[in-house]
């Protein structure tokens, strides 16, 4: 399949990739939705990992992994990490790890309870989310908060 986007320029947005395959292709929605929360994770180990300012090699160092074990676990395909993986991950980046249980209404949260897994020194910071109400934040252009630059 020669990919166009739908106004017949070459090039264009991975947006337009996804909907054309969507719309061409049967079985590529259900596996586009069954691969997305690893999808996401991979975005944030990226996202963790780049502001914590260490490349690839740092957190294989800090963890006791070599490069292309970070590498796999920053890649879109393949199983979700363990818990004992992303702690170290996180660890590895300077970072706290939860795990946050919720209803959710709307752009309402309300956090019904939350563990923390991995925490710099002996803290909970998890916990004391319990019981919390937070409003979401409106999103808008692929991913970007209202009032966020997609740079």
């Amino acid at each position: 399949m020669t990919w166009r986007p739908s106004d017949g320029r070459r090039g264009g947005r991975v947006e337009d990739l996804r909907q054309q395959l969507l719309k061409s292709r049967p079985g590529f929605r259900k596996e586009w939705e069954e691969t997305a929360p690893k999808r996401a994770l991979a975005v944030a180990l990226v996202r963790l990992r780049t502001e914590a300012g260490q490349s690839q090699t740092d957190v294989a160092k800090q963890a006791g992994w070599d490069k292309a074990f970070v590498s796999r676990l920053e890649s879109a395909g393949g199983p979700l990490p363990d818990t004992l993986t992303l702690m170290r991950y996180a660890a590895a980046c300077g970072r706290a790890l939860g795990l946050v249980f919720a209803d959710v209404a709307g752009d309402r949260v309300h956090v019904t309870d939350a563990v923390t897994l991995a925490a710099p020194a002996a803290t909970h910071p998890f916990e004391r989310l319990r019981g919390e109400d937070v409003a979401l934040p409106v999103y808008t252009n692929f991913g970007a908060a209202e009032g966020e630059s997609e740079g």
